[in-house]
Protein backbone atom coordinates (compact mmCIF):
# COMPACT_ATOMS: atom_id res chain seq x y z
CA UNK A 1 0.00 0.00 0.00
CA UNK A 2 1.35 3.43 -0.96
CA UNK A 3 0.41 5.10 2.34
CA UNK A 4 2.39 2.54 4.33
CA UNK A 5 5.45 3.09 2.16
CA UNK A 6 5.10 6.87 2.43
CA UNK A 7 4.74 6.61 6.21
CA UNK A 8 7.88 4.48 6.47
CA UNK A 9 9.93 6.68 4.11
CA UNK A 10 8.73 9.94 5.64
CA UNK A 11 8.48 8.86 9.24
CA UNK A 12 9.26 12.36 10.49
CA UNK A 13 6.32 13.95 8.65
CA UNK A 14 2.74 13.79 9.96
CA UNK A 15 0.80 13.76 6.67
CA UNK A 16 1.44 10.12 5.64
CA UNK A 17 0.49 8.97 9.14
CA UNK A 18 -2.64 11.13 9.11
CA UNK A 19 -3.64 9.80 5.70
CA UNK A 20 -3.07 6.19 6.70
CA UNK A 21 -4.94 6.73 9.97
CA UNK A 22 -7.92 8.20 8.12
CA UNK A 23 -7.90 5.31 5.67
CA UNK A 24 -7.98 2.78 8.51
CA UNK A 25 -10.79 4.71 10.23
CA UNK A 26 -12.82 4.80 7.02
CA UNK A 27 -12.33 1.05 6.68
CA UNK A 28 -13.57 0.44 10.23
CA UNK A 29 -10.15 -0.43 11.63
CA UNK A 30 -9.62 2.06 14.49
CA UNK A 31 -6.99 -0.03 16.25
CA UNK A 32 -4.68 0.16 13.23
CA UNK A 33 -5.55 3.83 12.75
CA UNK A 34 -4.62 4.72 16.30
CA UNK A 35 -0.90 3.93 15.93
CA UNK A 36 -0.59 6.20 12.89
CA UNK A 37 -2.69 8.97 14.36
CA UNK A 38 -0.71 8.93 17.60
CA UNK A 39 2.48 9.21 15.52
CA UNK A 40 1.00 12.13 13.56
CA UNK A 41 -0.05 13.82 16.83
CA UNK A 42 3.45 13.35 18.25
CA UNK A 43 4.87 15.10 15.18
CA UNK A 44 2.19 17.83 15.07
CA UNK A 45 0.76 18.09 18.59
CA UNK A 46 -1.32 21.21 17.85
CA UNK A 47 -2.79 20.22 14.49
CA UNK A 48 -6.59 20.23 14.93
CA UNK A 49 -7.14 17.90 11.97
CA UNK A 50 -4.83 15.29 13.45
CA UNK A 51 -6.40 15.68 16.89
CA UNK A 52 -9.94 15.32 15.57
CA UNK A 53 -9.03 12.10 13.77
CA UNK A 54 -7.25 10.86 16.90
CA UNK A 55 -10.42 11.60 18.87
CA UNK A 56 -12.44 9.59 16.35
CA UNK A 57 -10.13 6.61 16.78
CA UNK A 58 -10.33 6.79 20.58
CA UNK A 59 -14.13 7.11 20.42
CA UNK A 60 -14.49 4.11 18.13
CA UNK A 61 -12.34 2.09 20.53
CA UNK A 62 -14.58 3.05 23.46
CA UNK A 63 -11.91 5.26 25.03
CA UNK A 64 -14.18 8.23 25.76
CA UNK A 65 -11.87 10.10 28.13
CA UNK A 66 -9.03 10.05 25.63
CA UNK A 67 -11.40 11.07 22.82
CA UNK A 68 -12.62 13.97 24.95
CA UNK A 69 -9.01 15.04 25.57
CA UNK A 70 -8.16 14.92 21.87
CA UNK A 71 -11.22 17.00 20.95
CA UNK A 72 -10.45 19.55 23.70
CA UNK A 73 -6.86 19.84 22.42
CA UNK A 74 -8.21 20.36 18.88
CA UNK A 75 -10.48 23.13 20.19
CA UNK A 76 -7.58 24.75 22.03
CA UNK A 77 -5.67 24.83 18.74
CA UNK A 78 -8.68 25.96 16.68
CA UNK A 79 -11.54 27.21 18.90
CA UNK A 80 -14.26 27.03 16.25
CA UNK A 81 -13.47 23.55 14.88
CA UNK A 82 -16.99 22.30 14.15
CA UNK A 83 -16.14 18.59 13.96
CA UNK A 84 -14.40 18.80 17.34
CA UNK A 85 -17.36 20.66 18.88
CA UNK A 86 -19.86 18.15 17.51
CA UNK A 87 -17.84 15.06 18.38
CA UNK A 88 -17.03 16.37 21.85
CA UNK A 89 -20.73 17.04 22.41
CA UNK A 90 -21.55 13.48 21.43
CA UNK A 91 -18.87 12.05 23.71
CA UNK A 92 -20.23 14.08 26.61
CA UNK A 93 -23.83 13.05 25.86
CA UNK A 94 -22.70 9.42 25.81
CA UNK A 95 -21.30 9.90 29.31
CA UNK A 96 -24.64 11.27 30.59
CA UNK A 97 -23.21 14.79 30.70
CA UNK A 98 -26.12 16.40 28.85
CA UNK A 99 -25.53 19.98 30.03
CA UNK A 100 -21.91 19.95 28.93
CA UNK A 101 -22.89 18.27 25.66
CA UNK A 102 -25.48 20.96 24.98
CA UNK A 103 -22.93 23.69 25.68
CA UNK A 104 -20.41 22.22 23.22
CA UNK A 105 -22.99 21.55 20.51
CA UNK A 106 -24.40 25.06 20.97
CA UNK A 107 -20.98 26.55 20.31
CA UNK A 108 -21.26 25.11 16.80
CA UNK A 109 -24.53 26.93 16.08
CA UNK A 110 -24.37 29.33 13.19
CA UNK A 111 -21.58 27.47 11.42
CA UNK A 112 -21.87 26.01 7.95
CA UNK A 113 -22.41 22.58 9.50
CA UNK A 114 -25.04 23.67 12.01
CA UNK A 115 -28.33 21.90 11.78
CA UNK A 116 -28.01 19.06 9.31
CA UNK A 117 -24.63 17.71 10.43
CA UNK A 118 -25.37 18.00 14.14
CA UNK A 119 -28.74 16.31 13.63
CA UNK A 120 -27.10 13.47 11.69
CA UNK A 121 -24.58 12.96 14.50
CA UNK A 122 -27.29 13.08 17.15
CA UNK A 123 -29.62 10.80 15.22
CA UNK A 124 -26.83 8.26 14.77
CA UNK A 125 -26.08 8.45 18.48
CA UNK A 126 -29.76 8.08 19.33
CA UNK A 127 -29.90 4.67 17.66
CA UNK A 128 -26.61 3.38 19.05
CA UNK A 129 -27.75 2.72 22.59
CA UNK A 130 -31.06 2.93 24.44
CA UNK A 131 -29.31 4.29 27.54
CA UNK A 132 -27.82 7.09 25.47
CA UNK A 133 -31.13 7.90 23.81
CA UNK A 134 -32.39 9.70 26.91
CA UNK A 135 -29.24 11.82 27.09
CA UNK A 136 -29.46 12.64 23.40
CA UNK A 137 -33.13 13.56 23.77
CA UNK A 138 -32.20 15.90 26.64
CA UNK A 139 -29.56 17.55 24.46
CA UNK A 140 -32.06 17.92 21.61
CA UNK A 141 -34.59 19.47 23.97
CA UNK A 142 -32.03 21.94 25.31
CA UNK A 143 -31.04 22.91 21.75
CA UNK A 144 -34.68 23.19 20.69
CA UNK A 145 -34.47 20.40 18.12
CA UNK A 146 -36.98 17.75 17.29
CA UNK A 147 -36.72 14.75 14.98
Amino acid sequence: MHYRRAASLRARYPSPHLSLGRLYLDRGRPREALAHLERAAALEPDDPTVLIQLGRAFALLGRAREAEGAYRRALAAKPGAVAALNNLGLILAGQSRAEEATAELSRGKGTQFDGEMVEIFLEKRLWESPSQAEDTAAVDEDLGRTF
